[in-house]
């Protein structure tokens, strides 16, 4: 399995404590209608994927901006020099 692939669909055991839930949009097109519905409070913070285009970040961030608390903690992954992901908050 390709390595990014295998980030955002399998999980280390030591991670489990984060009780996570993945929300990943793939294939947005006409045919792949991306709006997902569900509570406001379910969401603890905001992960946004490192390869994300400029204007789809643009549209979740002005989403998050009218729909969540001021205070929501928002993060743009990143890769250390050896491929590692790592969270920047933004």
């Amino acid at each position: 399995m390709d390595r990014d692939l295998e980030t955002l669909y399998l999980k280390k055991t030591n991670w489990s404590y984060e009780s996570e839930f993945r929300f990943i949009s793939v294939g947005i097109n006409i045919l792949c209608e991306r709006r997902q519905t569900f509570s406001v409070d379910a969401v603890r913070e905001i992960v946004i994927g490192y390869n994300i285009s400029e204007s789809n970040e643009k549209q979740i961030m002005e989403v998050i901006s009218t729909k969540y608390p001021k205070d929501m903690r928002v993060y743009r992954t990143s890769k250390d020099k050896d491929g590692r992901l790592f969270k920047i908050k933004i």
